[in-house]
């Protein structure tokens, strides 16, 4: 009975050891720092006393041994703190590296394109003050000023890809491509407008695409329009002949193009474009989804707007404006 009550010897020594460590973390290096020299100074003592040596000898041997067992552990205690030391030197010394390596790269990257930027034709200084109106918004705007704001320069990088590639889309009728690439023109401006045009000019985008096209024309731009019509209805034929007499105290140069009138094999599809300096082809795509079945609704409509800058199909637009302008009439006179 009292057998099971009784701890076993390995227990107690677990325990024991467990204590001990405890002990030992809990001594203050200071007091520890004194028990070791004066165990040591002690020891010694003792045993010159039990040798029966001379008492100041004695003295003086117990102190010197003291003392280098303090200074030992000195020693070994400031070993031990100069190796955390470094350790933690190398260790901030290594993050500070790559701190600063990160730091430069980001500086590096952002100083040349900052020199692309400013070595570029189209830069002039334009980037600069959107960096800066940029960091003058600040955050006292209303969150969806920060949105709007997100968005278009987001709409505005992915314009700048798609350029780069040699060809940019926008969904359904552009309101600013075609009224910013009139304004830049310097060279000329060549367009067909077929029945997907029928309307425009009297709509507002309309009337300032008039207004761009004169202001061009007075800097001494060439602009050259090809009307198409699908067949000789007088309603059509006056629309047509309306608008081209706009265009022409405009100071445009209009001509007229009968689909009837083009051979067979050059009876393609047409479709409305516009070549810009002979550089950029603006070209409109369109749909005949809004037609109603009674007839009524649009009989076209626009789908989406392209720009094309690939130097192969602008070359291929160029040629077939030029074709068509060459057997196309003018306003009032016969066909070519």
């Amino acid at each position: 009975m009292s057998e099971r009550h009784l701890p076993s010897v390995g227990h107690r020594e677990q325990h024991g050891g467990h204590a001990g460590s405890a002990a030992g973390e809990r001594v203050p290096p200071l007091l520890r720092k004194i028990l070791t020299t004066t165990v040591s100074g002690g020891t010694t003592l003792l045993i010159t006393v039990l040798t029966k040596q001379e008492l100041i000898p004695s003295v003086n041997l117990s102190v010197l041994v003291g003392s280098v067992a303090l200074l030992v552990e000195f020693l070994v205690e400031f070993d031990a703190r100069l190796t955390e030391t470094e350790q933690a030197v190398a260790e901030r010394t290594e993050q500070m590296r790559a701190l600063v390596t990160e730091g430069f790269a980001q500086v590096n990257r952002a100083t040349a394109l900052y020199d692309q930027l400013q070595k570029a034709p189209l830069a002039n200084g334009v980037m600069t003050q959107l960096a800066e109106n940029l960091a003058g918004l600040g955050g006292e705007h209303p969150p969806i000023v920060s949105a709007f704001t997100q968005r278009e320069l987001r709409r505005l990088a992915d314009l700048m890809k798609e350029l780069k590639a040699g060809q940019a889309a926008y969904d359904g009728e552009d309101q600013d491509w075609l009224l910013t690439l009139t304004h830049s023109s310097a060279i000329g401006i060549d367009a067909i407008s077929t029945a997907v045009d029928t309307g425009f000019w009297s709509t507002e985008l309309g009337r300032r695409y008039l207004e761009a096209q004169r202001a061009a024309v007075r800097r001494g731009v060439p602009v050259r329009r090809v009307f198409v019509v699908r067949g000789a209805e007088p309603q059509e034929l006056a629309e047509i002949e309306r608008a081209g007499r706009t265009h022409q105290q405009l100071g445009l140069e209009v001509r007229v193009l009968e689909v009837t009138a083009l051979p067979p094999w050059a009876r393609r599809p047409m479709s409305d474009f516009i070549v810009f300096d002979r550089a950029v082809s603006y070209e409109v795509q369109t749909d005949t989804s809004g037609r109603q079945d009674d007839g009524t609704g649009p009989e076209l409509m626009v789908a989406s707007t392209l720009l094309v800058l690939r130097e192969e199909q602008v070359n291929r637009r160029i040629q077939r404006f030029e074709y068509l302008w060459a057997v196309a009439r003018p306003l009032d006179g016969p066909t070519p």
